[in-house]
């Protein structure tokens, strides 16, 4: 008899499975790829080096271990050094994540 073997559930976010691609970002949107265990909101916020905010973008995100992919357009920012702090909360978790982001043009 074949019993069937639960699969563990995924991670709220799986920080190894968030990729920021193109980066640097030259043109075109900067695109948030992840993979979620449950449904989250999602706020990022990207930071020149002097700590101001220069842009931000939210969505909600939804589980599946195919991931989601959301695009965010930086085509109004200076070329530079940035930092992207990405926040993430479900219904029962959160995280802030910080990640480098560079413009060229």
């Amino acid at each position: 008899t074949l019993v069937p073997v639960p699969r563990p559930a995924e991670p709220f976010l799986d920080e190894d499975r968030l990729v920021l691609h193109p980066n640097p970002v030259r043109e075109g949107p900067l695109r948030i790829r992840y993979v979620l265990g449950e449904p989250a909101s999602f706020e990022g916020r990207l930071f020149d080096l002097s700590g101001r905010q220069v842009a931000e973008t939210t969505w909600d995100g939804n589980p599946g271990a195919g991931g989601e992919t959301h695009g965010w357009d930086l085509a109004d920012i200076a070329p530079g050094a940035y930092v992207l702090r990405l926040h993430v909360e479900g219904d029962a978790s959160r995280r802030t994540i910080i990640r480098p982001i560079a413009i060229v043009r």
